[in-house]
């Protein structure tokens, strides 16, 4: 029998070979970064997406395809694995069944069937600006034009590098730099330097001293020429706003050879970044000069130096005239860089303060000063703001610059930007509620008293309850609900904002004891919910068992806080405590603290930093307190009295109950393996989407566009979210984390990663995600398959015992937590044993895509469960 293959024309969608393949490819791509710089942000197209033009014609075989001559039959590629147009051309990927997208060979095809570049390379990047293709074989890299002639050797280990420009490309082999003419392929500056920076169409190249400590600097035009026999020097600084070099403390104008005569005058010249302007010392004494070398401030100064550097703003100097003011008791001042006195130098410290509360708000600037020890705020025209009458001054927000005021060991608050004190100093502490609106709300306390004040100083709540607890926030309905306790018990109100009049108003509501607590993920205890600990046990003092008892202590005086005041011990031998919401403490021992196992139970040591690295054997027993473990399992601590801790302690579950409308959202997890396929084929196009709008809104994205993308993969009122968010900002280079998981990291494990087993419905700590009855799934992941098969009983530190089906266990087995939105999954969260997991691979060198794909993970994932 003959099969025949079909033959269509090109049509304008794209079509994948297989599902399975299709997934893998778009991971695949989207991890090449060092190979295809330019298809890094979106998936690979099909072998079909070409030209809705005659010339040309898909055949679809098994597992492959060609493309063909339409008019004449002939096969101008075979194996073809992928295509991926470049405006009026394709790049082509070919290989056999083994071949994924990073082992393909690649070519690139013209619109009417010729080849530009022949399949042949491991990779190829387009430069349309530069007029040039890049082409990598077996890692050295080289440069051909867009009508295929080659312009330089395959020879370089990286091209270009990232400060290049579209004339001049900075070239790297064997440890060194050369600059490159990519319309050309001529060498500009030979690959013998150590360092290259590119200027207005110069080229500085140095090389190091072996003491590391001097260099040597060359500088080249673009021809390749050296300028004004600059050659070797040893000293060349780039003056940008004026376009001149400072070399060996001379200034030359680099483009007509001038030497402005400044040679001899002094020791030093700095130029300040974004100005006409350069600092220069003599001796030991500082001076301002303009760019063609007259003097603004004459060498007489004991300090000049930058406040801020920016092309866009004001540039100013903090100036100090006789004496350092660090160390030397030095009065301090601002001029700006004409040379003008702004703010007279009778100062002992002054900072800058830039204001800029969101985009597009105009950027003002404030100066925050201090004199005897007493603070305040000056303006930028020298005018005072706020007199420097304060005992100390301590910023609240960037928003309004409101400031934590005290005098007189009583607190207020003050914008040091505007003046004005809309709390005068006259409470015993001012902390913020709230900050997620225009209008910030602050809980401020008297006489162990609390209230709720706006940022305006209205009062909310009057300063009489025994304690005031934020319950939940609704971002989208603009409304806070949170519990009161006063004289006559629990009481539950709703902080509503007006985006209208920027205003708060109070409603009451009705509030249970029970959701009065339910408002955080361990307890509510900070440090714990920042480190997301895996708690072992959990104690509560025997006398505050329930939410009654509890809101009964904060009535009474006893209890400090509206929280549980838990004891919670974690598998890394720490312990998260309340202890300072009793009333009788007066240590600050709230935090994670370490735990010394001893023979009848443990020791907390009382210790700081929590991140301390500590040796029980070297503290005493007045740094201790000493827990009994009881036969019930309940804990004894003698020393606890002392120190105004409760000394009898009851063991709780350390995991909440799973609320009751969840209870039969499902009872097992049928088609797991389709529904879990079909949610990473929307997550993998969802993401393709993402990076494109990023990329083509220049780097940017707002919440809405962000939500209208990914909710179909994604719940936006989870953590996932913030995961993904943070994820794209790696991506794009604008998060500076070396562990943090970027989006193609995440593709490709959940890409690899098989649904394993279901792990029943999470038990939700906070209560803004308890309604969304998440699921726990357990994930297969092939690299610690391979590490187990090879002897490593406990890869990336898990146990790897896949828990029964319906039974949720931490820190066995890798799991991510979805939410059923009809009939499709979406994602909520991912697991600190998956995020460990993903480390792991990374750190061990195991392959998370099995075809080189990049890995990484975020060890400290605020959201993850």
């Amino acid at each position: 029998m003959i099969f025949m293959h079909s033959i269509r024309k090109i049509p304008e969608k794209a079509w994948y070979l297989s599902a399975s393949f299709n997934c893998v490819f778009i991971v695949l791509l989207m991890s090449i970064g060092s190979m295809l710089v330019s298809i890094d942000s979106e998936a690979a197209d099909s072998p079909q997406y070409l030209y809705d033009n005659e010339a040309l014609t898909v055949r679809s075989l098994d597992n492959h395809a060609q493309i063909i001559d339409t008019k004449t039959g002939e096969v101008i590629a075979d194996h073809v694995l992928g295509t991926r147009r470049l405006d009026d051309e394709v790049l082509v990927y070919t290989g056999d069944n083994r071949d994924t997208p990073y082992t393909a060979k690649k070519g690139v095809l013209s619109s009417d069937g010729q080849w530009i570049l022949a399949p042949e390379y491991d990779g190829i990047d387009l430069r349309r600006d530069s007029g040039a293709f890049i082409v990598e074989r077996e890692g050295k890299h080289g440069v051909f034009g867009l009508d295929g002639k080659q312009r330089t050797p395959i020879e370089y280990d990286r091209l270009p590098d990232l400060f290049s420009s579209n004339d001049q490309w900075i070239a790297k082999r064997e440890g060194k730099a050369g600059v490159i003419n990519p319309h050309s392929g001529d060498v500009i500056v030979p690959t013998e330097y150590d360092d290259i920076e590119l200027w207005e169409g110069l080229a500085l190249a140095s090389t190091f001293e072996p003491d590391r400590d001097h260099g040597r600097t060359t500088v080249y035009d673009s021809d390749g020429s050296i300028v004004a026999n600059l050659d070797q020097v040893s000293d060349v600084r780039i003056w940008r706003e004026p376009k001149l070099l400072v070399v060996n403390q001379r200034v030359l104008d680099p483009f007509s050879g001038e030497d402005i005569s400044l040679s001899g005058r002094y020791d030093e010249i700095n130029p300040i970044y974004g100005s006409d302007a350069a600092i220069v010392k003599l001796g030991d004494k500082m001076g301002l000069i303009g760019a063609d070398g007259s003097e603004r401030i004459a060498p007489t100064y004991a300090l000049i130096y930058p406040l801020n550097e920016d092309k866009q703003a004001e540039i100013y100097l903090r100036v100090a005239p006789d004496t350092w003011p660090d160390g030397g008791n030095g009065k301090v001042g601002v001029a700006d860089t004409d040379g003008h006195e702004i703010v007279s130098a009778e100062w002992d410290g002054l900072d800058l303060i830039t204001v800029k509360r969101w985009e597009g708000d105009p950027t003002r600037h404030f100066f925050y000063v201090r004199k005897n020890q007493h603070f305040g705020s000056i303006d930028t025209n020298g005018d005072t703001i706020l007199p420097a009458n304060f005992d100390s001054a301590r910023r609240l927000s960037n928003s309004g610059q409101i400031y934590r005021v005290t005098r007189d060991n009583k607190t207020g608050m003050c914008s040091l930007l505007s003046g004005e004190c809309p709390v005068e100093p006259s409470f015993d502490s001012v902390n913020v509620f709230e900050d997620s609106y225009r209008q910030m709300l602050f809980e401020v306390t008297k006489n162990g008293r609390h209230g709720l004040i706006t940022q305006s100083g209205e009062t909310l709540i009057p300063v009489e309850a025994g304690a005031i607890r934020k319950v939940s926030t609704d971002v989208k309905a603009a409304s806070i609900r949170a519990a009161v306790v006063d004289d006559k018990g629990l009481h539950g109100k709703m902080l509503e904002y007006n985006e209208n009049t920027t205003q708060w108003h109070l409603s009451p509501v009705e509030l249970s004891t029970e959701d009065a607590l339910r408002g955080g993920a361990y307890d509510g205890q900070f440090n714990a919910h920042h480190d997301q600990p895996i708690i072992t046990a959990r104690y509560l003092p025997a006398d505050y068992l329930n939410a009654e008892a509890i809101v009964s202590g904060v009535r009474d005086g006893d209890l400090r806080q509206l929280v549980y005041p838990s004891l919670q011990l974690s598998s890394d031998d720490k312990a998260y405590a309340f202890f300072n919401t009793f009333k009788g403490m007066d240590q600050p021992l709230n935090g994670a603290l370490p735990v010394c196992p001893t023979e009848d139970g443990f020791d907390i040591l009382l210790i700081s930093p929590r991140y301390a690295s500590a040796n029980c054997a070297l503290f005493d027993s007045d740094k201790r307190l000493h827990f009994t473990r009881e036969s019930d399992d309940s804990l004894h601590c003698e020393a606890c009295a002392a120190k105004g801790i409760p000394t009898e302690w009851t063991k709780r579950g350390s995991e909440p109950e799973v609320p009751d409308h969840c209870e039969t959202a499902f009872e097992d997890s049928p088609g797991i393996d389709q529904l879990y396929k079909d949610w990473r084929q929307r997550f993998s196009s969802n993401v393709s989407d993402l990076k494109k709008a990023f990329e083509e809104n220049n780097n940017r994205i707002d919440d809405a566009d962000f939500s209208r993308i990914m909710r179909a993969s994604i719940d936006m009122e989870t953590r996932a979210p913030h995961n993904v968010a943070r994820g794209l900002m790696k991506s794009a280079g604008h998060l500076d984390s070396p562990v943090a998981p970027d989006l193609e990291t995440l593709l490709a494990t959940f890409a690899q990663a098989e649904p394993a087993g279901y792990g029943g419905l999470f038990p939700e700590t906070q209560s803004q995600y308890q309604k969304k009855c998440q699921q726990v799934w357990y994930l297969r992941l092939p690299e610690l398959e391979d590490a187990i098969a090879n002897g490593d009983d406990r890869p990336a530190g898990l146990n790897y015992a896949l828990p029964n089906d319906g039974t949720f266990e931490r820190g066995v087995y890798p799991y991510a937590l979805f939410a059923k939105s009809g009939d499709h999954l979406r994602l909520t969260g991912i697991s600190r044993d998956l995020a460990v997991a993903m480390q792991w691979i990374k750190e061990t060198g195991h392959d998370a895509s099995r075809a080189d794909t990049p890995t990484s993970v975020r060890e400290d994932v605020p959201s993850s469960p």
